[in-house]
């Protein structure tokens, strides 16, 4: 926002002269903005709330533009849109937070910005162990995370047709987990899994 001044001085003779001032009001942060939490892997979008910038000019425009905290350029997941001042993405697991900054800037160039901070967070994802038979492999190392494209045969221990006969399973607290089956050489013995084929093994020939 600005205003024009114009200022005369005048002598006693009734000579003058005149200058011009332009004084300009920074816009002002009418509402800090709050930090956001994004779910990792899946996509999102929120916009600047509503009256978060403010310019004491009603007939001013305010332009918004954002980048990191230090004014480097948003992480490649992160989108802004200047004209709604809407972002948006899908962030990969494990990406770090950023501190992002919004920037008002109205017609005369003068600016204000604020900072909030944009966490990824993962969710923890619950699989369960258990033994079952698809008719062909016998009953084998299956898991599942409760839905129909997250259950899956693990591994086929006993070599089919014979059943490896998976039982005992007992969670290890690291992703992990032991359970007694029987290759069809060993006998019933303790294996341990991490819920994919390559990280399920004999522990150990007990008997």
């Amino acid at each position: 926002t600005s205003l024009t001044v114009v200022v005369t001085a005048t002598d006693e003779f009734g000579a003058s002269v005149s200058d011009v001032l332009t004084l300009s009001t920074r816009p002002p942060v009418a509402t800090a903005l709050a930090d956001v939490s994004v779910e990792a892997s899946k996509s999102f979008s929120f916009a600047i709330p509503a009256g978060s910038f403010t310019d004491p000019d009603a007939d001013d425009a305010l332009t918004l533009s954002a980048t990191r905290a230090d004014g480097g350029a948003l992480p490649s997941w992160l989108g802004f849109d200047a004209k709604s001042g809407v972002f948006t993405g899908t962030p990969p697991r494990l990406a770090p937070a950023v501190d992002v900054r919004v920037t008002a800037t109205d017609r005369d160039g003068l600016h204000v910005s604020d900072v909030f901070a944009m966490t990824v967070t993962t969710p923890r994802t619950v699989r369960t162990l258990f033994g079952a038979s698809d008719g062909t492999n016998g009953i084998e190392l299956w898991i599942t995370d409760g839905t129909s494209s997250g259950t899956s045969l693990v591994r086929d221990i006993g070599a089919s047709p014979f059943s490896s006969y998976p039982v005992g399973f007992t969670a290890l607290g690291n992703g992990k987990a032991v359970f007694r089956a029987d290759d069809g050489s060993s006998g019933q013995e303790l294996w341990v899994a991490d819920g994919t084929e390559a990280g399920t093994s004999l522990v150990k020939e007990i008997a």
